[in-house]
């Protein structure tokens, strides 16, 4: 191991273990090019604005990046079969984040508590979403890339400005607590035909199992808003 500028390295792999000087106020922060991996709560508490990832990074351990209250922007490079779990939990003043082509799953808690994200764009490469990976946020609106096979419980659970969500494809096996206490959540929009719909969701009480504040809902582009019809023969 070694400290340079106040951070903790572990030589013989080439990680970064640590910022130790939490304290320490960073408009930009710059992870050194030939760094592997970012290691679990390597930036917990740290007071950085804006942080740079190098191409060499291969891993980002859980919770690298955990309650860096102050981190407004950051840009992941393209690390092959990517996985975030819970990395950027309660980064209160995350705004502008830029998720890789390569990231396969968003894990549980990855963006939980992050208030001032108001908008991300998931990569069509995403098969997962973990159990509260989105809750509390500031996400106005949301769309599922048809890749997203599974969005677990509270995934986008208790976020309160969320008020429409697309789903691209037609088969996401979505929980029916992913979307618990979206009080403002009125429009759904579907890949679905009428048809796939109906066999997805037979009844009215099936569809507002998950979504109990729907007043619209999109089916193959067309507009249902009298949803009570969509079930009427």
């Amino acid at each position: 191991y070694y400290i340079k500028d106040n951070c903790l390295y572990d030589k013989s792999n080439n990680d970064f273990l640590s910022l130790l000087d939490t304290n320490k106020e960073y408009d930009n922060f710059i992870i050194p090019e030939g760094t592997k991996r970012i290691g679990s709560t390597a930036f917990l508490f740290s007071r950085i604005k804006n942080i740079s990832v190098p191409d060499s990074v291969t891993t980002i351990d859980e919770f690298a990046f955990d309650e860096c209250i102050y981190l407004n922007k950051i840009e992941l490079p393209k690390i092959k079969n990517l996985v975030l779990d819970c990395t950027f939990r309660l980064c209160l003043s995350l705004t502008n984040i830029i998720l890789p082509s390569t990231i396969e799953s968003i894990g549980g808690d990855t963006f939980m508590g992050c208030k001032s994200l108001t908008s991300i764009t998931i990569p069509s490469s995403v098969k997962t979403i973990g159990d509260g990976a989105f809750s509390i946020t500031g996400l106005t609106s949301i769309t599922i890339p048809e890749s997203v096979t599974s969005i677990n419980r509270s995934a986008f659970g208790y976020n309160p400005n969320l008020t429409e969500v697309t789903f691209e494809g037609k088969n996401c096996n979505i929980n029916k607590l992913s979307f618990t206490e979206c009080d403002s959540l009125k429009t759904i929009k579907f890949a679905f035909t009428k048809d796939e719909f109906i066999n997805a969701y037979p009844t009215k009480d099936s569809f507002i199992e998950t979504f109990s504040k729907a007043t619209t809902i999109y089916l193959a582009g067309v507009e249902y808003k009298d949803i009570d019809s969509i079930w009427q023969k």
